[in-house]
């Protein structure tokens, strides 16, 4: 039932700035198209004082007839609202705005109660639409059940396409608490939810709020060519404006850390905070230098990069490159790994480095090599891990944090269960008694994987890691996995040089082999490897651990089993070694 006593929202919005109507209380001025024509044609001459009213009407109707060649996709829109959009004007090329980004006072924020839309001798009422400038770009559904409220939305969205077109976001209410998302993230169930409908509205439907996510937190990322919006949250909004805010008004080297956990968004929060450096007006265009791991994380981060924004970056692909590219004014993002710094590269203009997984590569040679070669760089630190006495050592204190517990309580992450599977019982038949034992265990722990693996993963989209000890046991792995063939599964470990000719037979390059396991339609369930976790699986719903797992590896184990997809329901780590540490998984359980 909907908690009608608790959704005061006319006192909560008037409070926040907002001209609150009810529908059939207005003198009705809306466009066929569903837009409030009075308060855009009104905005826009506002806002553009080289457009009269008659100009700006027209541009309405040019730009949101459903039946316009040019009418707009809700990526267009969003840029549009973003970057404004070029149309000639008495002959001069001019910059339309459809909302003021810099100055809240030009423009319109409304709320509409019950709004209602005939078209085709169809109606179709909303509980409310938000509105900037006459732009109905949030529409918010009364109900207690998400799916339901979700299902409306979509009608909504069907039967009003202005909707589909000008969407923000959408929000499922009950009163109290509150579900915001992308209709689209709606059907997958990725929604957001916050606990108090008037925190919501103080903290993301406030006029600046609005445009502040307009204007620097909504951006599209492009997935094997399908491009899909993104919303940053509110606490990567706030790592990315507090870490600014900071290198604007201090000179300290150690600007700080940004601890966020694994699963959460951190990839994102480290590339929009490169971005947000080199477009702020008042940190004169510094170099950014992205330092990683790993190559593979390198090019993987450059390639969101390039696709969410557009803008110039390259990869140093050795030492003398990144000496070149340093000194190359017309690149101003660089990503390099950390053990290509080698001598004292005399840049004279500011440096501002961001270290991703600053846990795994600061504290040894290369680091210091990288510090002695751009002394007077300005360094970021981003751990999902917990931040140590050592690393706020060599970063200062923590700027912003989000924990596994804060991802738990917010709905983020998935439950994470820990099965312990050290007295297994195996239905293994031996012959060979004299087989080696090492072997004969990998051997009967393999045909145990197989049994649990198939009774617990019931979608076809859900996959596996293997973690063993060495990589002797991740190739007996394999070649048990292949002779019994009942489960294919690929080996994620590097080459060595005095490999036999054996090993290097079955080893695949390991690009490939990822990209195989990436494939939600293949066959490839089950990625063995002894030390590296890829990033970025969130299919992934079962951990087989064969090892001792350092604290740092397993919350990175956990934040990956913890991420949302698809009917994944929750993450499960399998323990046949039985020494590890799960004080990590009570704390889950607790959260």
């Amino acid at each position: 039932m909907f908690v009608e006593h608790n959704l005061n929202l006319k006192s909560i919005f008037t409070e926040q700035g907002f001209n609150y109507y009810v529908f059939k209380d207005m003198e009705t001025n809306l466009s066929v198209e569903g837009i409030l024509t009075e308060e855009f044609v009104n905005s826009i001459t506002k806002i553009n004082p080289f457009i009269n009213k008659s100009e700006a009407f027209s541009l309405m109707k040019e730009k949101f007839s459903g039946t316009s060649q040019s009418v707009f996709t809700n990526k267009t829109f969003i840029k549009t609202l973003q970057e404004g959009l070029p149309k000639k004007i008495n002959g001069k090329i001019k910059n339309i705005r459809f909302i003021d980004l810099e100055n809240l006072n030009n423009n319109q924020f409304s709320v509409i109660e019950e709004y209602r839309f005939e078209k085709n001798g169809r109606t179709t009422i909303v509980d409310f639409v938000l509105c900037v400038n006459g732009l109905p770009i949030i529409t918010i559904e009364k109900t207690s059940a998400v799916e339901h409220g979700f299902m409306r939305l979509k009608r909504y969205m069907e039967d009003v396409p202005i909707f589909a077109i000008c969407e923000l976001f959408s929000v499922i209410t009950d009163g109290i608490t509150v579900r915001y998302a992308m209709i689209s993230d709606f059907a997958e169930r990725n929604e957001y939810e916050i606990s108090s409908i008037d925190t919501f509205v103080k903290e993301i439907l406030t006029p600046i709020s609005l445009l502040e996510l307009i204007k620097d937190y909504t951006i599209f990322l492009d997935n094997n060519g399908v491009s899909r919006k993104f919303i940053f949250k509110d606490y990567q909004r706030r790592a990315i404006s507090k870490t600014i805010h900071k290198l604007i008004t201090t000179t300290e080297k150690r600007v700080g850390i940004i601890n966020q956990q694994f699963g959460t968004g951190q990839t994102l929060t480290l590339l929009h905070l490169a971005r947000n450096i080199l477009t702020s007006r008042s940190l004169n265009s510094p170099k950014v230098l992205i330092v990683t791991d790993r190559i593979s994380k390198s090019e993987q981060l450059l390639h969101v990069f390039h696709s969410t924004y557009g803008l110039t970056a390259r990869i140093a692909k050795s030492s003398d490159d990144l000496h070149a590219l340093l000194h190359n004014e017309s690149v101003p993002i660089i990503f390099t790994t950390v053990q290509k710094f080698r001598e004292e590269y005399k840049i004279d203009e500011e440096i501002i480095v961001i270290i991703d997984n600053c846990h795994r590569t600061q504290t040894g040679s290369f680091a210091l090599n990288m510090r002695n070669a751009i002394p007077n760089a300005r360094i970021i630190g981003i751990t999902s891990l917990t931040v140590t006495k050592k690393i706020k050592q060599l970063f200062g204190e923590i700027i912003e944090q989000f924990t596994i517990e804060d991802a738990i309580q917010r709905g983020l992450m998935l439950p994470v269960y820990y099965e312990n599977r050290v007295d297994f019982k195996s239905n293994l038949i031996v012959l060979d008694t004299n087989e080696e034992t090492s072997h004969l265990e990998v051997k009967k722990k393999a045909f145990d994987i197989i049994n649990h693996f198939n009774s617990h993963c019931q979608s076809n989209s859900s996959k596996a890691l293997l973690i063993t000890k060495n990589r002797l046991d991740a190739i007996r792995y394999k070649a048990i996995f292949d002779e019994i063939n009942h489960i294919e599964a690929a080996l994620y470990i590097s080459a060595h040089q005095h490999d036999s000719q054996e090993i290097k037979r079955i080893l695949e390059n390991k690009n490939e082999v990822l990209q195989r396991f990436c494939n939600e339609e293949g066959n490839l369930k089950i990625l063995i490897t002894c030390s590296a976790i890829p990033a970025s699986l969130p299919f992934v719903q079962i951990a087989y651990l064969d090892k001792f797992i350092s604290e740092n590896l397993m919350q990175e184990i956990i934040g990956l089993l913890g991420m949302r997809y698809k009917d994944k329901q929750y993450g499960l780590i399998v323990d046949y070694d039985g020494r590890n540490n799960v004080t990590i998984i009570q704390k889950i359980k607790n959260a």
